[in-house]
């Protein structure tokens, strides 16, 4: 038969979990927070004219995401989806193996983007019907960690032409700045 716990013992455990509980919601806030102080220290401008350097490479093939992996590289454009391997983490989704074309398009991408000097790997987009960028995403690397691997926060430049205002395609968006023309910083959660 199993002890039933003392009021006291039993006090103790809720306080242990509550704290758990209210330190795993807190710390991912609290890093997104050094993550915005970190990033009001670099030259937003001047990351944001670099990167305009590749946005027609981008709007030329239609990319509407990539990711960049060590272990997995994927793309989403123009002629199709395609990844490196089948795991689920980097399939796009009905994404078919690299082939030769598809290879030497991901190179002249990646080139663009690498060309910039802004350290990306991931990357997402969304173009109107006549060809015409309506947004790109920009992951960036913050405190030398990828957004995406740090405690769930995600930091990313975004150009978003033609908006007055931030656009909103994305409702868990935690934090943003406007920039200059057509440049947003955006942090998410």
């Amino acid at each position: 038969m199993a002890e039933t716990p003392l009021p006291e013992q039993h006090n103790r455990r809720g306080f242990t979990c509550g704290f758990a509980l209210l330190a795993g919601l807190l710390i991912p806030l609290l890093m997104c927070g050094v993550s915005i102080v970190s990033l009001t220290a670099h030259d937003l401008e001047g990351d944001t004219t670099r990167l305009e350097a590749a946005l027609p490479i981008m709007e030329k093939y239609q990319v509407q995401s990539l990711r960049i992996r060590d272990s997995c590289k994927s793309i989403n454009y123009n002629r199709g989806r395609f990844a490196s391997n089948s795991d689920p983490f980097c399939n796009l989704g009905n994404s078919q193996l690299f082939d030769k074309q598809a290879q030497q398009d991901l190179e002249i991408i990646t080139k663009a983007i690498a060309s910039t000097g802004i350290n990306t790997n991931r990357m997402r987009g969304r173009y109107d019907t006549s060809g015409r960028i309506e947004y790109l995403d920009f992951s960036i690397d913050c405190l030398g960690c990828s957004k995406e691997c740090f405690f769930g926060c995600r930091t990313s430049y975004t150009y978003a032409p033609m908006y007055n205002s931030l656009p909103g395609q994305a409702p868990n968006k935690l934090w943003y700045e406007y920039i200059k023309d057509d440049w947003y910083l955006w942090v998410e959660d």
